[in-house]
């Protein structure tokens, strides 16, 4: 029973290439790595060749050069007559082959002399053909390719669309206020532009569409994943029984602070739970930070009634004493996940800021 199955298989899948072999019809080929789809293909584009006036006219396109180069070495090995029949699979190609070679003989193709005809390239080698085929009437020039270093071609791109928009009544306005909250900054502007266009693959398809305020809270969503990876791995960083004893000390600092002084921590107020790496703790993340550096860097030696340490209490004051002792355990790294976790913005757009999104 089980050898009539795989028989029966074996015909299926026969059945299955023979027909895929049909110029006159559509197929997607699915089948696992190592089952034959670049046989089949390789068999189909021959097929196609001997129903042609030209060879350009058939046209096989992959992804990756390496999948091109396979797909032509394979023909060029079968037009070759260079191809080993192995398999039913590998006759079947040769047959096809042999029918190309006598189609091209009667049509002078002179494939021998120019196998460059045969079109097996990738998508971009393609799309660069198109681009260098348009009519001088549309104004692109000549000599288009594929840049592997398009960042001036970027920055170019960037630099005309501003002097477009500045000239536009349309977009001149929008081009103002977006300039303005650059502080006027052009060179600023064009390298963000310029940065955009290196990734629009990832907003091309959404941007245009999407007004300020329905791009508001997908900017600020985007926002919060990027402060919370960056704060999950500052927190990381940070030995957990510092943590414990700067909490403590930044509790202790706020109940004897006013809501002026200096070093006041009212991001702490009611906030007796353990510290965790989310964006709701952020500013008490924050406010660690402020206790435990300076604000010209590195960190503090010591702490009095100016940070809420008086020395009138013993209790705060040999907790501040402890604490500038446990700061200077801190290594290099320490001190660095410190410093981004002060540098972390809160993740939402200002109201003042969404007028922009628009422009």
């Amino acid at each position: 029973m089980a050898e009539r199955s795989l028989h029966e298989l074996a015909e299926a899948d026969a059945r299955a290439r023979e027909t895929a072999l049909d110029g006159g019809r559509s197929f997607i080929v699915q089948a696992p790595a190592g089952s034959g789809k670049t046989t089949v293909l390789t068999q189909r584009y021959l097929r196609l060749l001997t129903t042609v006036e030209e060879p350009e006219q058939v046209l096989a396109i992959t992804f990756t050069r390496k999948a091109a180069g396979e797909m032509r070495e394979r023909v060029q090995l079968a037009l070759d007559g260079a191809l080993t029949a192995r398999s039913d699979a590998d006759r079947v190609t040769l047959e096809l082959a042999d029918k190309v070679r006598r189609h091209a003989a009667a049509r002078s193709w002179g494939l021998e002399e120019s196998a460059a005809r045969l079109r097996i390239q990738t998508i971009d080698a393609f799309n660069a053909y198109l681009a260098n085929a348009m009519p001088i009437t549309s104004r692109t020039g000549f000599g288009r390719g594929i840049a592997d270093a398009p960042d001036d071609l970027y920055a170019n791109a960037a630099r005309e669309t501003l002097r477009d928009a500045e000239s536009d009544p349309e977009l001149r306005a929008p081009f103002e206020l977006i300039l303005r909250r650059l502080d006027d900054n052009w060179s600023l502007l064009e390298r963000l532009i310029a940065g955009m266009l290196s990734r629009r693959a990832e907003w091309l398809l959404n941007l245009p569409q999407l007004s300020g305020e329905a791009l508001a809270p997908r900017i600020e969503q985007s926002l919060r994943a990027i402060v919370l990876e960056d704060l999950e791995g500052a927190v990381g960083a940070l030995p957990l029984d510092f943590v414990a004893l700067a909490s403590e000390a930044a509790r202790t600092a706020l109940q004897h602070l006013s809501d002026t002084a200096e070093g006041d921590l009212p991001s702490w107020r009611d906030h007796r739970r353990t510290l965790v790496a989310s964006i709701e703790d952020l500013p008490r993340w924050r406010a660690l930070r402020d206790l435990s550096l300076r604000k010209e860097g590195g960190i503090r030696a010591g702490f009095n009634r100016t940070q809420g340490f008086p020395a009138e209490d013993a209790d705060a004051r040999a907790l501040g004493i402890a604490f500038a002792e446990r700061l200077t355990l801190l290594d290099a790294r320490h001190i660095v996940a410190l410093e981004i976790i002060g540098t972390l913005p809160d993740p939402v757009i200002p109201a003042s800021a969404r007028s922009a999104l628009d422009a």
